[in-house]
């Protein structure tokens, strides 16, 4: 809509709250769980042992944290040097593309996927919170970019959009926290009717891509992916 990046940023972040709020009610059992574990979980960082059974606490706290270092660096050294590329956000999203493709291929002459939520590692922390982090800058998508490193990391198809969907909630809390204090929280009617626009279309969306993600190979899902980012590029 012509608006510069870093208010363009600022904005897609506050959308976001809609389709974390629809992730959080979606996987509402997940997160009663993982509260109720949370206080076991600081015991055992207290104490330092036993910290490697609690593997999704584990993924969603590096995974922030790598996201929050990574994105909030580009965000305050980056975006303005952005705005003078041309055609950024195209280049972004090819790189995205290509990369599913690539993935895409990979998955079609390897072996099936098979490793699941309860499998991650602090590998697959370090790649997935990276690459959300680079979701910062306009054009990389945050959920394409996430996916397409559990699709490399060997996940099946639910499990990574389904982690995929749990770790952007605590990183756009973090992200609201930090805009807030930077530039204020703000709040306007147009913006409230998005959120829950984007909370409606989030909550159907989430149970739509499951169960596609049930269905399909790992394979036609990067090749889908790949085409949606560069068809973006392209518009």
């Amino acid at each position: 809509l012509g608006r510069p990046p870093v208010e363009s940023i600022n904005t897609a972040v506050y959308l976001h709250t809609g389709t974390m709020l629809a992730a959080v009610y979606y996987f509402r059992e997940e997160y009663i769980d993982i509260l109720e574990q949370t206080p076991e979980y600081l015991e055992a960082v207290k104490n330092r042992e036993g910290v490697r059974d609690y593997r999704l606490i584990n993924f969603l706290v590096v995974s922030t944290l790598l996201t929050g270092i990574i994105g909030g660096g580009i965000y305050f050294t980056m975006l303005s040097a952005l705005e003078n590329i041309q055609n950024a956000e195209m280049i972004f999203s090819v790189i995205t593309g290509l990369a599913l493709l690539a993935t895409g291929f990979m998955k079609l002459r390897g072996e099936a996927a098979l490793r699941k939520t309860s499998e991650t590692n602090l590998t697959d922390s370090i790649l997935t919170g990276g690459l959300q982090g680079l979701a910062i800058i306009p054009g990389v998508s945050r959920s394409g970019s996430t996916v397409f490193a559990l699709f490399y990391r060997d996940f099946d198809s639910r499990s990574a959009f389904k982690l995929s969907f749990l770790m952007s909630v605590p990183a756009v809390i973090a992200a609201q926290i930090g805009l807030g204090l930077l530039s204020g929280f703000t709040y306007s009617s147009g913006l409230a009717a998005a959120v829950i626009t984007s909370f409606i279309v989030g909550i159907l969306t989430i149970d739509a891509v499951l169960k596609i993600a049930d269905r399909a190979e790992v394979a036609y899902l990067c090749f889908i992916l790949a085409f949606l980012s560069l068809l973006s590029a392209m518009i």
